[in-house]
Order: structure tokens, then sequence, then C-alpha cells
């Protein structure tokens, strides 16, 4: 019901001269059931604050200073589809968000295979690989006595020169006991609101997998 993670994560561009570049960011990600998201993330190409607080859904771009808000559904499943018909995105990791993320994740399988136990930096994993139309994807799983993921790979079979999208999770906390003041958005002084869409646009990089480099297994954005 309540639960957070912070993640390492990996996302290409296409240049002009056909050559992938690799960009990063580290993210942390704090849900609380039915209605309570608050996320953070920082890189390469992006610093940006995230606050879903069960009416309205949030976004602060701190390179422009800058912030964009709208009226959103009253649950976490809602509000991601919402977000992802309105405006073609999705939320940080959004799978792993939904109340039933294997759901979620199965999309449109046409094959999924079992590859192993395999190593994800020093955590012995059971290691998952499906393919749907648009996209390949990977998932780890811990092998211990706590099935968390630990890695994903999105490959973008649709997209020119077939970006990927890796992320390494850890610092998992599944008993996250965070106030609802952690989930309202606070405006610092000086940001001004514009329309959401412009800041979504902003964040997306020629070329690049949909999703504002938040891409999702199922593809929903």
């Amino acid at each position: 019901e309540a639960f957070g993670f912070e993640a390492r994560d990996m996302v290409d561009e296409l240049a002009d001269s056909g050559q992938k570049i690799q960009f990063s960011s580290a993210r942390r990600v704090t849900v609380r059931r039915p209605n309570k998201v608050a996320s953070e993330i920082e890189g390469d190409l992006i610093k940006e604050r995230v606050r879903y607080d069960g009416s309205s859904l949030t976004v602060l771009d701190f390179r422009e200073k800058v912030y964009g808000q709208i009226q959103v559904p009253d649950n976490i499943d809602e509000t991601l589809d919402f977000v992802a018909e309105r405006f073609g995105i999705t939320m940080p990791l959004a799978d792993l968000l939904f109340s039933e993320p294997f759901s979620a994740m199965d999309g449109d399988p046409r094959l999924g295979q079992y590859i192993g136990l395999h190593d994800v930096l020093g955590t012995k994993c059971h290691h998952l690989a499906f393919r749907q139309n648009a996209i390949d994807w990977q998932i780890w799983i811990d092998a211990g006595d706590k099935p968390l993921p630990r890695k994903l790979v999105i490959t973008y079979k649709a997209v020119p020169g077939q970006p990927q999208y890796i992320a390494h999770f850890h610092k998992w906390n599944v008993a996250a006991d965070l106030p609802d003041s952690a989930f309202v958005a606070k405006i610092p002084e000086g940001f001004k609101r514009i329309d959401l869409q412009e800041i979504v646009a902003s964040d997306m990089p020629v070329e690049s997998p949909p999703g504002k480099q938040l891409p999702a297994a199922s593809g929903r954005g």
C-alpha cells in the first residue's frame, strides 16, 4: 500500500549523425495508495519534481523555473492513464506504480521466456525477457525473500536506431510512511506557471523513446 525506491536510469538519444548518445539520471519515487505519488528526478537533461496529491498533478521544472498543474482523477491508476492519453507521456516508471503492475507490464506480449538466474550488481535475480509489437523488454526480479525489481531494459524497435532505456533499482522501502504534506506541491518563489504540455515537450529529445525519458514497459504513453 505504501512503498518507495530509488533508480539510476539511462536513455539513448539519436544524434543527427545517427549515433546513439546515452544520458543518465537519478530518481526517487514514493507511492501511497490509492492516490499519492511523489517523485524527484535529476540528470543530464532534466531536473524536475512531480507531486500527485489525489486531485492535482504538478510538475516543477527547476532548469527553467516553471511549473505546470492539472486536475486529475482521484486514484493512481486512472491518473496514469489520463496523463498518458492526454499528453502522450508516462510518469516515472509508471508500470511499477499501477495497482496491478504485472497487468500493466504484460501489454501485448508475442513471446516471453525465462532466461535464468543472473547477477545484478551483486544480487541474484530471475531474468525474464518479453517481446511485443513495438518494444522488447527485460526485467530482473530479486531471487531472494523480497522479489522486487532490480533492473529493467526496454528496446524501442519502432523508433529509428532502436534506442534503449535501462534502469537499476535500489533502496526499496515497502513500508514507506509519509504524511500527506509530502505529496503536496510546494511552488518555489519566482517559478512561473505554464501549460503542462510545454514542460512535457521541452523534456523530449528528438527521436528519443516516448514518455519524457520515463518509459513504461507497456507503452501506455
